[in-house]
């Protein structure tokens, strides 16, 4: 979450579960979800002039005091948060195996990073000065789901086409921020001058994955698209595998092409709630 000029701080969160089991009936090791934060955080240190921290919920009460902790270690001022949780194209997975929808994990992403305080600070910011407008910095929140199907959208059948976990996300939060920016506009004390020419920007960005995704040993992820019957065999084929699998290259060789070409492996949501002077508030939401 950034307002104006990025200060290229990333951060990761990783949530792995702490009560699923393998066949045998044994605790599944969560390292493989530490190993996958190291690779990326590593790919995304190495492009130089950024700053890198990672996060788990591992031993954790749960997801929200994990974002607390983001937010006061970078100052709730980052460029991009990436997200590693089990997931699916309804729901994604806790720590804990609790499944929460669409609009309650964006829900505990807008009280862990604080954004209702970070908001009204932004807001407050944007006031016109004596009743003139000034040109302000949008207000960002960019995030990066690695969670399986979670960009995944059904082709319409006869109807409207069921939406994807994040574009539920970004259309929960765009409801949201309405109300906020409207509580704040009557609760101000705006003049009806200010009201007019007051102005924001605020930009919130989700990126999911569209298939099944996999984070590699070089940190690069990759999405695949096999039906249900087939997912539990590839990912054997990984499980036994990974450890050949360095790059998306030996990736492709090992999964074909159910390996999801790069333009179409992620779904981008981008939602807008901005004004500018002498217009009323607009909202938008583009996918692609």
């Amino acid at each position: 979450m950034r307002a104006g000029k990025n200060n290229q701080s990333i951060a990761i969160v990783s949530v792995p579960s702490e009560v699923r089991k393998d066949r045998a009936g044994k605790l599944n090791d969560p390292a493989p979800f530490k190993a996958s934060a190291e690779s990326l955080a590593k790919r995304l240190a190495a492009r130089g002039n950024v700053k890198v921290q990672t996060f788990s919920t591992l031993g954790k009460a749960n997801l929200e005091g994990v974002l607390h902790e983001v937010a006061r270690q970078t100052n709730n001022d980052f460029q991009k948060l990436y997200l590693m949780l089990h997931g699916n194209d309804q729901a994604v997975e806790l720590h804990n195996g609790r499944s929460v929808g669409p609009e309650a994990f964006a829900d505990t992403l807008i009280s862990g990073l604080g954004w209702k305080n970070k908001l009204t600070h932004y807001l407050n910011t944007t006031r016109p000065g004596a009743g003139v407008a000034h040109k302000v910095s949008p207000m960002v929140l960019n995030l990066r789901l690695l969670s399986c199907l979670t960009g995944w959208q059904a082709h319409a059948q006869g109807g409207q086409s069921p939406q994807s976990f994040a574009l539920n996300m970004v259309n929960h939060m765009a409801q949201w921020l309405k109300g906020e920016v409207s509580d704040f506009s009557s609760s101000a004390g705006l003049s009806n001058s200010e009201k007019k020419q007051w102005q924001f920007d605020i930009e919130v960005r989700i990126k999911a994955p569209r298939g099944w995704n996999v984070v590699l040993q070089d940190g690069h992820n990759i999405s695949y698209w096999v039906p249900n019957s087939q997912a539990g065999r590839v990912d054997r084929q990984f499980a036994r595998k990974f450890d050949t699998i360095h790059s998306k290259i030996d990736a492709h060789q090992l999964l074909g092409d159910v390996v999801l070409p790069e333009e179409e492996k992620s779904q981008v949501n981008v939602l807008s709630v901005s004004k500018y002077a002498n217009q009323r508030v607009q909202v938008d939401i583009q996918t692609r």
